[in-house]
């Protein structure tokens, strides 16, 4: 058996990979803006060159001929546009590839080599296979929106068309030349949002187009911010890193499989995790090989999640591979003898198999694996013993089902520490309802907001409730003006109800919280669910 010159172990390889796969995201964000500045400013060079109408309340508005001249620019740019963002996600992927699956590939090159059971020939068309396979992929795939890349790149172009069109349009709207409304675009790309607000000077003041009327020209100039993004650049930034990130994902999860001496991987959080995510669920469950995790990648949008290898110690391997060599039927080098089978002989044989077939499948999926079994278990056991206390009883759960404390208050009310406080933000909150069939107050909902909960619960004799975000909690001013609004009107209901003998007391003293919660729910984009008990 030859030397190995393998590195001293994957560790190092991993952090080297991470490191160089954060400098490449940063080099493409650059590489990304400066395609978008490339477009816009070939725009603003065009838009100068627009005429105008005569003098007059409009005259800077644009004749026919350069309304429909600027429309076959703004096309033609996009064209350009998405070639070039699709070339720029492409070489993203490749690169990232390179940086991940390029080294493991090399890893475990190093390793086999030193025995004389591979053609060195064969070995190196294998692990290149594996390279070109994950690449392929990542063009492959369908999102969480349900779009495959190609989709998503042609909404990014689009989006810009729409959004170079606002900006004009709302600079005529300003009786701005076509020289100062070239400036703005070039301004908005390369900066933001806000700076393309300041040079408007007040959007308020935003003077009523010809046969505009009041209503249409109230929804133009409040709808400014959600018609013209705070970065024209962000949604084809997000595809790049999307493709980046899945790659670099996907490399680290097949490595498990044709790296041998890989036994397993702990899906970890990266330091910039902050809100909840699938993700958590994911880490909740550790460790994962090839075959059992089942997961798109990237599990969420923007995530930075990575992948700690549990490696077999390198003299162990070194070992088993010597044993293999000498006696493929030893025990305890099962398998090496599978990997082989699976990747090697396909191979060395002509097969022209996708080793990574189901990376694809697993990123096609439309229902996510739960991994809090065990936690919902605990939690109904829970919920079914503080139901009938004369106090009210809070109980705290962390991502992983496990009970992080308890609280017990008066027969109404539950004061919390500060220390106690900053454990919530993440975590799932259950508590009983002490002599009362009512369910979730505007209290419980604003305690949930105000303090980022993953989702609030509550019980009574009779019911189980639930209420959590479908994205994220609305800011605590808009939950209270809309539980208001929403209350006022309930109220309205439970006086005309109760006159005409439609509807009791009785009923809504058991029902009204409930209504309001189903209203509000669909208002700001909740989850809210009410489940009777039985027995």
């Amino acid at each position: 058996m030859a030397k190995s010159n393998a590195p001293l172990n994957i560790k190092q390889l991993t952090n080297k990979a991470r490191k160089d796969s954060l400098t490449l995201s940063k080099k493409m964000r650059k590489e990304n803006l400066r395609i978008y500045v490339k477009s816009s400013d070939s725009l603003a060079k065009e838009i100068r060159k627009l005429k105008t109408k005569a003098a007059g309340t409009d005259k800077y508005a644009l004749t026919i001929a350069s309304k429909e001249k600027l429309r076959k620019d703004i096309q033609a740019q996009s064209k350009i546009l998405r070639k070039e963002i699709d070339d720029l996600a492409k070489k993203g992927t490749t690169q990232s590839v390179a940086l991940n699956a390029g080294k493991y590939t090399k890893y475990t090159g190093a390793f086999l080599k030193t025995t004389d059971a591979f053609d060195p020939k064969i070995l190196k068309e294998t692990l290149a296979k594996i390279n070109n396979d994950l690449v392929q992929i990542q063009l492959l795939k369908t999102y969480g929106d349900n779009l495959k890349y190609s989709t998503r790149i042609w909404q990014s172009s689009k989006l810009f068309e729409r959004n170079i069109r606002d900006v004009v349009a709302e600079g005529i709207a300003r009786n701005r030349d076509m020289t100062t409304i070239a400036k703005d675009l070039e301004t908005y790309v390369r900066t933001d949002r806000r700076t393309l607000a300041k040079r408007f000077a007040n959007i308020n003041q935003s003077p009523r187009l010809p046969g505009e009327s009041l209503e249409d020209w109230k929804a133009r100039v409040t709808t400014f911010k959600s018609r013209i993004p705070m970065n024209v650049e962000y949604n084809s930034l997000r595809i790049v890193r999307s493709q980046i990130q899945g790659a670099i994902q996907d490399s680290n999860i097949a490595c498990q499989s044709y790296t041998p001496s890989v036994q397993s991987f702990d899906w970890t959080l990266s330091p910039a995790h902050k809100v909840y995510s699938i993700c958590e669920d994911i880490e909740a469950a550790n460790p994962w090989t090839y075959e059992t995790f089942d997961f798109p990648t990237p599990p969420h949008p923007n995530c930075l999640s990575y992948v700690v290898f549990k490696e077999k110690p390198r003299k162990e391997f070194v070992s088993d591979l010597k044993r293999w060599t000498e006696n493929p039927a030893a025990s305890g080098v099962g398998y090496l003898n599978d990997w082989k089978a699976n990747y090697y002989d396909p191979i060395s044989q002509g097969a022209g198999i996708n080793f990574f077939s189901r990376i694809l499948g697993r990123s096609n999926r439309k229902d996510l694996p739960s991994t809090l079994e065990k936690g919902k278990v605990v939690l109904g056991e829970t919920e079914k013993s503080i139901r009938g206390l004369a106090k009210e009883r809070s109980v705290i759960f962390n991502n992983k089902g496990q009970i992080l404390f308890e609280k017990e208050g008066t027969s109404n009310k539950i004061r919390f520490t500060r220390t106690e406080l900053k454990k919530l933000p993440g975590s799932i909150l259950t508590h009983n309802h002490p002599g009362t069939d009512s369910g979730f107050s505007k209290a419980d909902g604003r305690f949930a907001v105000a303090n980022n909960l993953r989702e609030i619960r509550a019980v009574n004799s009779h019911s189980n409730y639930s209420l959590s975000p479908k994205k994220r909690w609305p800011s605590l001013a808009t939950f209270d003006a809309t539980i208001d609004d929403v209350s006022s009107q309930v109220s309205s209901l439970i006086d005309s109800t109760i006159t005409s003998g439609e509807a009791t007391q009785v009923f809504w003293d058991n029902n009204m919280n409930d209504i309001i919660y189903e209203h509000l729910s669909k208002k700001l984009g909740l989850n809210y669910k009410r489940s009777k008990v039985s027995g």
